[in-house]
């Protein structure tokens, strides 16, 4: 799933609340992905999503832009950066 959220730091709670609801479209999604997510660096380190983790993610110098993919808890998966060329063939 795709968010475009526009400052995901005053957000969380309501992001929270969303994924975790009760439809199962969106319980059972395995990433949440977003871009314009306006967190530094430091701040992405204290980021917590109920169910998720962070994966790799991008911040710019500035406060805007921005992208994120966030795994849900349990799903297996190999972060782009330690794939082997081969692998990605």
């Amino acid at each position: 799933m795709f968010l475009n959220i526009h400052s995901l730091r005053n957000k969380v709670e309501e992001l929270n609340a969303f994924v975790n609801n009760t439809i199962d479209d969106i319980k059972s999604c395995a990433a949440l992905c977003s871009g314009e997510h306006w967190i530094s660096p430091v701040e992405m380190q204290c980021l917590h999503l109920d169910g998720f983790e962070t994966s790799p993610y991008y911040a710019r110098p500035g406060e805007y832009g921005g992208s994120i993919i966030l795994i849900r808890n349990g799903i297996k998966y190999i972060p782009l950066s330690q794939l082997s060329d081969r692998e990605m063939l």
